[in-house]
């Protein structure tokens, strides 16, 4: 009951955000479970280092399913490059319990992450300034794109 609770606030907790605001909210959490695992792994409890790589690979799998290599070009192809790559390394660093590794891929996550917020944050009003607008994310399919490339 209380993870159905926790659940909703976290849908809820998306609604009206920007792609831009979501993307950086996957990263988060992708570093947070990277964090978690390494930390996990480095105390030696196997189970939790794997259950916690595994809830990021989901984060990354995310990010590479919402991938439009179409609106995105060449930069959108780079980062499912990268997300393939994060995502072979996860796997293997749930198999071996490789801390150095999953320190790397945390770095890599967070410096992907501070890349967007730097995006974000470059693209904020001037105080004065009624020209400035939000910055888009185009090789980020819209939610409804997904959901019909799912149906079809």
């Amino acid at each position: 009951m209380i993870e159905r609770g926790i659940g909703s606030y976290q849908k809820f907790d998306t609604l009206g955000k920007s792609p831009l605001e979501l993307l950086l909210m996957v990263y988060r959490g992708a570093a947070k479970e990277l964090k978690e695992a390494e930390d996990a792994f480095a105390r030696e409890d196997r189970e939790t280092g794997r259950a916690k790589m595994e809830r990021a690979r989901k984060f990354i799998t995310h990010l590479y399913t919402t991938l439009d290599n179409d609106k995105g070009g060449d930069v959108a192809v780079k980062l499912g490059q990268l997300y393939v790559f994060i995502i072979e390394r996860i796997q293997v660093a749930q198999a071996t319990g490789d801390t150095a590794i999953i320190g790397d891929l945390r770095v890599i996550i967070e410096n992907l992450q501070t890349g967007w917020q730097e995006v974000r944050e470059s693209a904020l009003p001037v105080p004065g300034n009624s020209t400035a607008r939000r910055p888009s994310v185009s090789f980020v399919k819209p939610a409804q794109d997904r959901t019909e490339s799912r149906e079809g």
